[in-house]
């Protein structure tokens, strides 16, 4: 008795459909596999490192709207600590030299002694760049920018600072900022409570007079940047749908 033709032909379909959504099922299931032990590697080998921004403070007005306390922004030579680990000592005190003869030559007096003391400083994180001279001029930003190979690490970069346009004048009532303590740090740290405006042990505080008292309100929501670091602290890439950007303060207006 012959088979009907048709009827074969479904079961060699058939046949050929279930061994290719079986092929189809076994390279997924061999793709996911090795997807998985992928990201498992990069996961045990990867981690992401947080970089803090400071962000500007607010501005402190009198009752008629003249900004008593402004923020402006400056140019920082900062060195890049992780690069400095490729350097034996004697290059790195051969660079920190050169360094501080390049930024007292542009008017901001700097000794070696004084950039390797800030180098040492454990309140910056591993990645953070570090800041040795603050205010310096524009030219030294093309100056060093022009010979990258004379300073490894070293960046010229713009950070906002507090300034006070009528100089002293109220200062008893205004008051300053200044780098904070770790008992202040301490003081204002609460580790079992999150918050945006985290304060790390390299910020500014406001130490006394208005700066004080309105702390909360002048200061600002910090920026962050994720760089993803690989087993050898190498920064390899950074994330950036992580990355926050820094918010500025409150404005305080005072009846004075």
């Amino acid at each position: 008795m012959h088979e009907d033709p048709q009827w074969l032909r479904m079961r060699i379909f058939a046949f050929l459909a279930l061994s290719l959504l079986g092929a189809l099922g076994a390279r997924l299931w061999f793709l996911q596999s090795i997807e998985h032990e992928r990201f498992e590697f990069e996961a045990q080998t990867n981690v992401l490192e947080p970089v803090y921004e400071e962000a500007p403070r607010g501005r402190i007005l009198d009752r008629n709207g003249r900004v008593l306390v402004d923020n402006q922004v400056v140019q920082v030579v900062t060195i890049d600590r992780a690069e400095l680990a490729g350097l034996d000592e004697a290059a790195r005190e051969e660079l920190f030299v050169r360094l501080a003869i390049s930024v007292s030559r542009s008017g901001r007096l700097t000794k070696a002694d004084a950039i390797a003391e800030e180098i040492a400083d454990r309140s910056y994180g591993p990645f953070e760049r570090i800041p040795v001279a603050i205010d310096v001029d524009r030219d030294l930003l093309v100056f060093i920018g022009e010979r990258e190979d004379e300073f490894p690490g070293v960046e010229v970069v713009q950070r906002t600072v507090r300034s006070y346009p009528y100089g002293s004048l109220a200062a008893h009532v205004l008051g300053y900022v200044g780098p904070i303590t770790r008992a202040e740090w301490e003081s204002v740290t609460d580790p079992d409570e999150e918050s945006d405006k985290q304060y790390q042990l390299n910020d500014e505080i406001g130490k006394t007079g208005i700066e004080r008292v309105f702390e909360a309100e002048l200061r600002g929501v910090p920026g962050i940047r994720y760089l993803r670091v690989d087993r050898s602290s190498k920064v390899i890439g950074e994330d950036d749908a992580r990355r926050r950007d820094p918010v500025s303060g409150n404005d305080v207006w005072l009846t004075i």
